[in-house]
């Protein structure tokens, strides 16, 4: 019997060798994408970016900026009043409240590399999800969302 059972020996053992090359190509392969794509930032000429509120997001909901200031053209596609606001270098930055309908243009002096969020301050707008992440950032390389140009 200990003759006959090296065959099947071999077999199962080659089978385990497949299973475990499996698993270890497997666990070395790359995962999805971390970093949000450039589609979600809509950056132009001299740090504009170009926002859109609804009544449940803010679109694209994460930017990268160079240092310096931020100008969003900001258009509330929603059925109610919005704006923007940030807390940034321990100042509070609001932008008017932009009616339904209505396209603003809004200027945030961004001097210092930092991540910021930026929010619609009416209501419960901020804890129904209407914010975005902004990194101002000293370069490309420090941009953790990508910064193209003239999407």
């Amino acid at each position: 019997m200990v003759i006959g059972s090296r065959p099947a020996a071999r077999r199962m053992l080659l089978v385990v060798a497949v299973l475990l090359s499996a698993l270890a190509l497997a666990a070395c392969a790359g995962g999805p994408e971390t970093m949000p794509s450039d589609e979600r930032v809509t950056p132009g000429p001299g740090n504009t970016f170009s926002i859109t509120i609804t009544d449940d997001a803010i679109t694209p909901d994460n930017l990268s900026a160079a240092m310096g200031p931020i100008t969003f053209q900001i258009t509330n596609s929603g059925s109610r009043v919005h704006n923007l606001a940030v807390n940034y270098n321990g100042i509070h930055h609001q932008s008017p409240d932009i009616q339904p309908g209505e396209t603003i243009t809004w200027t945030l002096a961004g001097h210092t590399p930092s991540p910021v969020v930026i929010y619609s301050s009416i209501g419960n707008d901020r804890a129904n999800g209407l914010e975005a992440n902004v990194w101002i950032a000293t370069g490309e390389a420090d941009a953790p969302f990508g910064h193209g140009e003239g999407h």
